[in-house]
């Protein structure tokens, strides 16, 4: 049987049709991936736009480690962010910290049923040292410390003095966060073991997560980590975060977002495979459903595509000039890892941080958001705008008393007038100025200095808000004083003349 073979002409039209037909489907996908592709990046630009982020950086994984990377603005330096741009991480230290304890443990270097007392002896007979506080409750947050004490910076003698002062301090059932207590759990394995905390990191930590972030101040220094940033009236300025080595256990460890993302991932292949710290104990948070364990939160959320109940694991990280988000899905083994390069009182009361990161990384990980956000009242711009209005009202007030002084005839004044006048404008104005020096720092928890740092131009309006005050008290009472000079001065003359 003889084959027929197509004329030329038409076999010439079948390929080019079918070229047609390839190149066609071709520009159909990259027309559709384009705008996807697009729209995937539009998404982390925007997250640093809502959040007022100079810099972003968004690391995705899994159990086998990185799986996307996404990188947005500029670091400190105004240099472009990259995977080799270094983040503080805040609390997320915390679960190095928790994980280390319990390396520490299985080796046999610490205890952690034993009572804080037996590493720290000067706290027996204290009201803390009296409470039987463990190690563990330390890793818990159930030893009833406070979150902070009034010392800055956080060296361990102080600390120690001021825990020592404690009149109350009792055990509790459920985790109440606490700063001091992760503070004296870093320093506790360090005088068990002789061995600084960036030591045993090295030796004992880094080694099986398979990262090496910075743990001392020498290492940040000398590898020059950025400054965040937080809000300064209508813009930004940077923010140099004060770093101590007695604090690094519980907020300073510094990276990349690499490096956090493959530490999540070891985190999410222990966890799925049974082993510390995912089996170690937890303690329960509020009254809900979340529970703390090793420097990790965790709660139960609703998958978005089938409705199935998922594990979520996580921790949030804020510091001066940076906000840290490590979560992963332990259900579905899929994580994030997301850092900013800002992060004051301004960022934490406009934008509620925290919560817009939950429900941004609970979107990519197919999780249903827990809770509606709440209403965004930018507070923190309308403290800042009412007291630059407050700032502008007084120096029309010091400016009109000043006029009334030079260009007003000395109207007549008693003495009982005078006195009055002088103390009313003294209890009114320094009065007003004891209370922002002292009342402020008191409401807040820290010092001028950390106020500084987390909030300059809040804090610049208060210093000249308080300066006002005194300057208009002192004006009052100066033109008080001369008036009553004046009015003697001419009741002799008057006296005089007759």
């Amino acid at each position: 049987m003889l084959t027929q073979h197509q004329p030329p002409r038409l076999n010439r039209m079948k390929t080019a049709q079918t070229l047609l037909a390839v190149l066609g489907a071709l520009l159909t996908t990259l027309t559709l991936a384009s705008p996807t592709a697009q729209a995937q990046e539009n998404r982390y630009e925007q997250l640093a736009h809502d959040l007022h982020a100079p810099g972003l950086a968004v690391v995705e994984f899994d159990a086998n480690g990185i799986t996307g990377e996404h990188y947005v603005g500029v670091d400190g330096n105004n240099n472009p962010i990259t995977a080799d741009s270094l983040f503080i991480w805040g609390s997320v230290s915390k679960s190095f910290t928790g994980a280390l304890a319990l390396e520490l443990a299985d080796k046999g270097l610490i205890d952690l049923n034993a009572p804080v007392t037996r590493y720290y002896p000067e706290f027996q007979g204290t009201a803390f040292g009296n409470n039987g506080a463990t190690i563990t409750d330390l890793i818990h947050h159930t030893s009833g410390l406070p979150r902070e004490v009034d010392v800055y910076p956080a060296e361990l003698p102080k600390i120690i003095d001021a825990v020592r002062k404690l009149e109350a301090v009792n055990t509790t059932d459920g985790s109440s966060y606490s700063n001091v207590g992760y503070i004296l759990l870093q320093h506790a394995m360090e005088r068990a073991t002789g061995q600084s905390y960036s030591e045993l990191l090295t030796h004992y930590l880094n080694p099986v997560t398979g990262i090496s972030p910075i743990s001392s101040k020498k290492e940040a220094l000398e590898r020059l980590v950025p400054d965040g940033y937080v809000p300064f009236y209508a813009g930004k300025r940077t923010v140099t975060v004060p770093y101590d080595d007695s604090e690094t256990g519980k907020g300073r460890l510094t990276g990349t977002g690499r490096e956090l993302a493959t530490y999540g991932a070891w985190q999410l292949r222990q966890h799925q495979q049974g082993q510390l710290p995912s089996n170690f104990s937890k303690a329960p948070i509020g009254k809900g459903s979340s529970e703390y364990g090793a420097g990790l939160r965790y709660r139960k959320g609703t998958s978005s595509t089938d409705g199935s109940e998922v594990t979520i694991v996580a921790h949030a990280g804020n510091i001066w000039g940076y906000t840290t988000y490590l979560v992963f899905n332990q259900t579905t083994g899929k994580g994030l890892a997301v850092l900013l390069n800002t992060y004051g009182l301004r960022d934490r009361e406009n934008t509620n941080i925290t919560n817009r990161l939950e429900k941004f990384t609970g979107e990519a990980l197919g999780i249903e958001a827990s809770t509606n956000l709440p209403t965004n009242v930018p507070k923190g711009d309308i403290i800042i705008w009412t007291q630059v209005a407050l700032i502008v009202i007084l120096l029309i007030a010091i400016t009109l008393t000043l006029s009334t002084w030079v260009r007003r005839p000395a109207p007549s004044r008693t003495q009982r007038r005078t006195i009055i006048t002088i103390a009313s404008a003294l209890i009114l104005g320094l009065g007003t100025t004891i209370a922002i020096m002292i009342g402020i720092p008191t409401v807040i928890g820290f010092p001028w200095n950390m106020i500084y740092l987390s909030t300059p131009d809040a804090t610049l309006n208060f210093w000249a808000l308080a300066a006002e005050t005194t300057i208009l008290a002192l004006i009052i009472s100066a033109r008080q004083l001369a008036w009553r000079r004046d009015t003697i001065g001419r009741a002799s003359v008057t006296s005089e003349s007759l």
